[in-house]
């Protein structure tokens, strides 16, 4: 008896670090950054990894609004998985003619989103199907009053959700963040000195 125990406990042992591999898999609220966005034209955003990002895992964005407890109907969706491949943290992943065939340099996408030229948001969550969150991950817009609300999203506005100056339809981010602690990139991404800004001014784009 006194030989069994130790076999025994091995399963237990086994299934607690399967349950905390598990845990390791998912994503959560400010695991990953937008680094650029443009609405005018071809649409396009970008997203930096704050954590490595496993293999097979899936994002969906999307730009209804919010409204504290479910997304609207009227808006596009895409799905991103990121491939067969890990990918590592301080990674910059691009996302390009979103609003007709849309391009990806790391993994696979489909969807389409449509971007409104002066007031839009994308949101970046996991769930189990489109317009179903569970954890948001991240958030940009050009325009506060697009996210609809952040209520119930765990997200913060100057944080993990980057709000551009009003009018902006293209913000790319130029700054090297490299060897950038997570909460630092946050603040970087969210300086906007740090970024070349176009704009709209009466009605005309300005750059």
């Amino acid at each position: 008896m006194k030989h069994l125990k130790p076999l025994l406990l091995l399963p237990i042992l086994l299934i607690f670090v399967l349950l905390i591999e598990g845990k390791k898999q998912k994503l959560e609220t400010g695991d990953i950054a937008f680094s650029s966005f443009h609405s005018k034209h071809n649409d396009s955003f970008s997203i930096f990894t704050l954590e490595d990002i496993p293999a097979h895992t899936k994002i969906y964005f999307t730009d209804s609004e919010w409204n504290g407890n479910r997304f609207g109907i009227d808006e596009g969706n895409l799905v991103w998985n990121s491939g067969s491949q890990s990918i590592l943290s301080h990674t910059e992943i691009e996302f390009s003619d979103i609003n007709n065939t849309p391009k990806t340099n790391i993994g696979l996408v489909h969807g389409s989103l449509n971007l409104n030229h002066k007031e839009d948001a994308i949101f970046a969550y996991s769930g189990e199907s489109i317009k179903q969150p569970t954890v948001f991950i991240a958030a940009v817009s050009n325009h506060a009053k697009s996210y609809g609300t952040l209520i119930n999203t765990n997200l913060k506005e100057g944080q993990t959700a980057i709000t551009y100056p009003k009018n902006t339809f293209s913000a790319i981010y130029i700054g090297d963040l490299k060897d950038v602690e997570k909460v630092d990139v946050l603040k970087s991404l969210n300086d906007f000195d740090n970024y070349k800004l176009n704009q709209f001014s009466d009605g005309l784009a300005k750059k």
